[in-house]
């Protein structure tokens, strides 16, 4: 393959986009549809609780028309950083409003997540072996 071609519906998905444009951008005939879910910095609160950047109706909205697109394209679709800042809570809710957007349009969709969460228990465990190494002069 000499070019692959990339249509990025947006941004920030979840903020919305003009309808008009991603349907031209389908005319180019791209060979993946992808966009980011994520944010310039989720920060503790998202990370921690499990908060959305986003309503579900918006994540819902857009991502519909991403996955009826590349349905009907036939190519993949990628999102990041699902549900804002990526922990698996948001890969769970996500997931879901993937999975239902799927019942309702009918369509047999092939679904990767891919987590990326480090647990707290592994973060405290390399935490503490830190304090017990010896500091160098």
């Amino acid at each position: 393959m000499k070019e692959l071609k990339v249509l990025t519906s947006t941004g920030m998905l979840g903020y919305g986009f003009p309808a008009t444009w991603f349907k031209e951008g389908l005319k180019a005939n791209p060979d993946v549809i992808t966009v980011d879910s994520g944010s310039t910095d989720s920060g503790p609160h998202k990370l921690g609780m499990g908060a959305l950047t986003c309503s579900v109706e918006s994540y819902y909205k857009d991502t519909s028309m991403l996955l009826g697109a590349g349905h009907a394209c036939k190519i993949p679709v990628f999102i990041s950083s699902a549900g804002g800042a990526g922990a698996d809570k948001h890969l769970e809710i996500f997931n879901e409003i993937v999975k239902k957007i799927c019942r309702e349009k009918k369509m047999h969709l092939k679904i990767a997540v891919i987590h990326g969460e480090i647990s707290k228990g592994k973060v405290k465990e390399k935490l503490k072996q830190k304090k017990q190494s010896p500091v160098a002069p």
